[in-house]
């Protein structure tokens, strides 16, 4: 049996965000895949690639920029 690499199954979970989520298509795979992964476990889900498209992942991207923001003291 071949066996695939952990990486080919990240990229493939990337495409499919990026498929979702259009609106994070432009960012770097490793961010994507890291909130995806940080998402996932806050929410005590698997983290392989979505079916379909929950509204709640990027109202929690928006959560962390904001939460950093306040932290940079760059929200106003």
């Amino acid at each position: 049996f071949p066996t695939r690499r952990s990486s080919d199954l990240c990229d493939e979970t990337v495409n499919q965000l990026c498929q979702l989520y259009p609106e994070i298509a432009s960012w770097q795979p490793a961010l994507i895949a890291g909130a995806w992964h940080q998402w996932c476990a806050n929410n005590q889900r698997q983290p392989v690639a979505p079916e379909e498209r929950d509204e709640a992942f990027p109202l929690y991207l928006v959560r962390l920029i904001r939460n950093r923001m306040e932290e940079m003291n760059a929200w106003r």
